[in-house]
């Protein structure tokens, strides 16, 4: 028997020389594995009109990031239902017709935030009176899946209502939009919840609306999917040097200038990395004022649009509506670039097209 075995070891010992031999001998093997990053950028198109433009392909966007071209993989266009359509989900009848495009895409609804920063400064106000009925008319133009949130922002930061497309109830919240109150604490959605995800200690010290952005932006960054917000607003930025009026209220000489401190910053980095646009609705009662220059640049920069309502506000607000209602979504390829925050330019080749993009992103 001890024979026996020994034999039987000195053969398994054997053969795994023998294997370890022949791999020896072998020509190494390679695997060549190529990873292709890409970045998801969400554009909004429209022509001289206002309208957005469709039927654009991969081939109409040039994009650019860091300067260096970056090919458009894909674009899907995404436009939000009429009010009355049908739900997204297939009745019997249209089960068996073939599937859309993937360039042409509806989708069940937007998620859109209504951010008011109140004040009770008549020149303020007044326009933040007027958008009370815009907006109640803009939610009654909303698709069936289309849910919307609101807060306000005054002492600090609070959420009032959230993702819901109950119309009823978000007209309520708006019309109490100008009152100096604090929402009770609300409770969970069932689902896609910006009030689950909240951050109610960090509003309660949110003390500028640039904070108040930054607590917004985080809790949006834990709901998938592009966002929008549109804030109804007069301004921010930090204001010096001097401005001379004259006794019926007007603007002489205007020797200002506006900064932008960290909390800007850090808001605009959060707001474009959670693919969230700002347009913002300027309700001063004023052609200009120095304050405007930080809504217009948060808009630029997350890929939305700026308007003044202080002479059209049905136009202002129904630019905003329309820019809105469609969208795409671009699938781009990331060059062979270095970790860290990276510039993007987007433009179309088609004649009289508008382009609404964030203008950069950080991986």
């Amino acid at each position: 028997m001890r024979v026996a075995l020994t034999a039987v070891l000195a053969a398994c010992a054997l053969a795994v020389l023998t294997a370890q031999q022949q791999q020896q001998q072998q020509p190494p093997r390679y695997t060549e594995r190529v990873n292709v990053d890409r970045v998801l950028v969400d554009v909004h198109v429209v022509d001289d009109s206002g309208l957005p433009m469709r039927g654009l392909g991969p081939e109409d966007f040039q994009v650019r990031i860091d300067g260096r071209p970056a090919r458009v993989e894909h674009a899907r266009f995404i436009v939000a239902p009429e009010p009355g359509a049908p739900s997204a989900s297939p009745s019997p009848s249209t089960a068996s017709r073939p599937a859309p495009s993937p360039e042409w895409t509806d989708v069940s609804g937007r998620l859109i935030v209504l951010v008011f920063q109140r004040s009770m400064e008549p020149s303020r106000l007044v326009g933040l009176l007027k958008m009370q009925r815009k907006v109640e008319r803009f939610i009654g133009s909303l698709g069936p899946g289309d849910r919307i949130a609101i807060a306000w922002f005054d002492s600090h930061l609070k959420l009032a209502a959230d993702f819901t497309a109950d119309r009823a109830r978000l007209a309520a919240v708006v019309r109490q939009s100008v009152v100096w109150a604090t929402p009770e604490r609300l409770a969970t959605g069932p689902s896609s919840s910006l009030a689950g995800v909240f951050d109610y200690r960090a509003a309660l010290g949110a003390g500028s609306i640039e904070q108040g952005l930054l607590v917004l932006a985080r809790a949006l960054g834990q709901l998938p999917g592009p966002k929008a917000v549109i804030l109804f607003g007069w301004g921010f930025g930090r204001l010096s040097g001097s401005i001379q009026v004259s006794r019926d209220g007007r603007i002489i000489k205007d020797f200002s200038h506006v900064t932008m401190d960290d909390d800007y910053s850090k808001a605009r980095e959060a707001l474009v990395a959670t693919r969230t646009s700002v347009f913002s609705v300027d309700v001063t009662d004023a052609d200009a004022h120095s304050l405007e220059a930080g809504l217009r640049i948060l808009s630029e920069e997350t890929g939305g649009d700026y308007v003044k309502t202080v002479d059209f506000a049905d136009a202002a607000f129904d630019r905003v509506a329309r820019i809105l209602s469609a969208q795409y979504e671009l699938s781009v390829e990331k060059p062979d670039l270095p970790h860290g925050a990276h510039t993007i330019e987007v433009t179309v080749t088609r004649r009289h097209a508008t382009v609404f993009a964030r203008k950069g992103y950080t991986d």
